[in-house]
């Protein structure tokens, strides 16, 4: 037995023993589909139907952007929780939703660093 023979049957091995990923798939696919509903409705709310009765309401500009910054809070917030509810339904999800949110947080905090 050669060395290529042992290296495909070792590649072999860890093919048949790999675990099945469809689970993964789809408490993704599941996850995309909350949060692509979440914006949905937010987005329709917020810009199509909100606006008109915002600019309506609210002369003031830093009012106006106050509510800018809370609607994308509520966005943000909606993804987050529909990433987390999605993950719940794969072994370890809690610590892959964990070390996703860390590495977005110290992405933005190094960006946060370059610009001030």
């Amino acid at each position: 037995m050669g060395v290529w023979d042992y290296i495909y049957s070792t590649t072999d091995t860890l093919k048949r023993n790999a675990p099945d990923l469809t689970a993964v798939k789809d408490a993704c696919w599941s996850s995309f589909d909350y949060s692509r509903s979440a914006v949905t409705m937010i987005d329709d709310v917020v810009r199509v139907n909100g606006i008109q009765k915002l600019n309506q309401c609210v002369r003031d500009d830093e009012v106006r952007s106050k509510i800018g910054l809370v609607a994308i809070n509520v966005a943000k917030h909606a993804a987050v929780y529909a990433w987390r509810d999605g993950l719940k339904c794969i072994p370890g999800g809690g610590f892959i939703h964990y070390v996703v949110s860390e590495s977005f947080r110290d992405y933005s905090k190094s960006d946060d660093e370059k610009k001030g």
